[in-house]
């Protein structure tokens, strides 16, 4: 799919975002994760939407007996660009039927992984923005209580030794997760953001921490998870239990301004504009009236 401002590129039946292209760069994502630890990967594929103001296009797997070794249910990814946005929308509808088996979710997600040659300044609000280390400087530092926490010993840069490193410190509570992202503050000057724009479609309530951005550079947002409170708060399916939930929509923001490579706020400030004026799309085919 592509506009005036950005192309993304989407593996089909799949469904895995595997490019996109902006501001000049062929791809901002990184093409090292292996294709099989991706997460949800669809069977089927269909353009819901094709007009000149909007398309959407629908990723499906639908689960049935045969398939003992995957979670027992049918997911439907979908992916909405609109013609003058420098972003898309992507949310998912997931769905068991009547007479499924037991079962259980701990952790549903989205998750984008970008370029680390480029991204290397990360926000999560006014008070915590910073250059952060890489995962080479995590490899090659001391690992310390537990494995996420990590003391940079010998970090590319040089200002960052002797600094903790931990995904941990940059987790939110869900209330206060509107937009959070990363800067490349190496030309081009790009900024890319999730913006979440309502709390309803997540698992716990406004207080609920969750992890937001961390080193990688890795972007996310988590819409089902028993970190911080565990499986109390795992969604539980009886014998035979129904369900249905359309989770997000969330917006994936994209922009870019010269001036931020002496301040990277610039970028950040733009972002947090985003949220209030947030434009909903028009969805097809929820299942909800």
């Amino acid at each position: 799919m592509s506009n005036r401002f950005f192309n993304i590129t989407l593996s089909t039946p799949d469904g895995h975002v595997i490019g996109i292209s902006y501001g000049g760069v062929q791809n901002i994502l990184s093409i090292q994760n292996d294709e099989t630890n991706r997460g949800f990967t669809g069977t089927s594929f269909e353009v819901i939407i094709h007009n000149e103001n909007q398309t959407e296009l629908s990723f499906k797997r639908k689960w049935n007996a045969s398939q003992s070794n995957q979670l027992p249910l049918n997911i439907d990814k979908r992916f909405i660009m609109l013609r003058d946005t420098p972003g898309f929308y992507t949310y998912s509808i997931v769905e068991r039927l009547k007479g499924w088996p037991i079962s259980s979710i701990q952790n549903i997600r989205l998750v984008f992984r970008l370029q680390t040659d480029m991204f290397n300044y990360m926000v999560v609000s006014d008070e915590r923005q910073r250059v952060m280390p890489t995962d080479v400087d995590r490899n090659n530092g001391k690992v310390l209580g537990y494995k996420e926490a990590v003391l940079l010993t010998d970090p590319t840069n040089p200002d960052l030794k002797g600094e903790v490193d931990d995904k941990y410190f940059y987790s939110n509570d869900d209330k206060d997760g509107k937009v959070y992202g990363w800067i490349s503050t190496t030309n081009p000057l790009l900024g890319f953001w999730m913006i979440n724009p309502s709390n309803e479609y997540r698992i716990g309530g406004p207080l609920k921490q969750d992890l937001t951005t961390h080193v990688g550079p890795t972007v996310l947002t988590v819409f089902c998870s028993t970190h911080y409170a565990g499986e109390d708060l795992a969604i539980k399916f009886e014998q035979g239990e129904s369900w249905k939930k359309v989770l997000g929509p969330v917006f994936v923001y994209l922009n870019s301004n010269a001036a931020a490579k002496a301040n990277p706020s610039i970028l950040w400030n733009d972002a947090k504009k985003r949220v209030p004026n947030f434009i909903l799309p028009l969805y097809s085919n929820v299942g909800f009236n």
